[in-house]
């Protein structure tokens, strides 16, 4: 994320020409596809959570019912 905020900073700091707003495209292109990652990460992470905290659920009912 500290990459997206140099961009904007940049983006603020520098003026782009009219001529030259491809890079500014470009830019938050780049941007964009940090932040969708990140967010699949987040979610990849957070499905794997669920999917440890099922598994384990399910294994201490089996345990409660053997007993």
């Amino acid at each position: 994320m500290s990459f997206s905020v140099f961009i904007y900073v940049i983006d603020n700091i520098i003026s782009i020409p009219d001529e030259y707003k491809i890079i500014n495209l470009f830019l938050f292109t780049i941007v964009s596809y940090e932040s969708s990652s990140m967010i699949y990460k987040l979610l990849a992470k957070t499905s794997i959570i669920d999917k440890i905290y099922y598994f384990r659920k399910s294994k201490e009912q089996e345990d409660g019912e053997s007993s």
